[in-house]
């Protein structure tokens, strides 16, 4: 597996080690870089905020439970996401609700 254009941790590399031997239906990583060098291998890569969309959609989560997700994930995580894209979250998820 070529994946030396990609900044990754060993970790990183681990990750897509396994991503390549069990196939799994989605790898979830936050991560741009590793995200970016799974994708190139075909894979489906989810965020954490796309698992809180998924729940979202499908029912597990309210709106204001997805809203206070997002909040304590941005605010309190180590995760940076910028304020735009936190807007674009939340027009997506008007997006779904309608």
């Amino acid at each position: 597996m070529k994946l030396s254009a990609f900044r990754l941790q060993e970790a990183d590399l681990q990750v897509a080690a396994l991503a390549e031997l069990r196939k799994p239906s989605a790898v979830l990583t936050d991560d741009l870089e590793l995200r970016r060098a799974l994708e190139q291998r075909g894979h489906l890569v989810v965020g954490s905020i796309g698992v809180l969309i998924r729940a979202y959609k499908n029912g597990p989560l309210t709106r204001v439970a997805f809203e206070k997700a997002l909040i304590r994930l941005l605010d309190d995580s180590s995760l940076y996401l910028s304020r735009a894209f936190r807007q674009h979250v939340l027009r997506l998820l008007d997006q779904l609700t309608k």
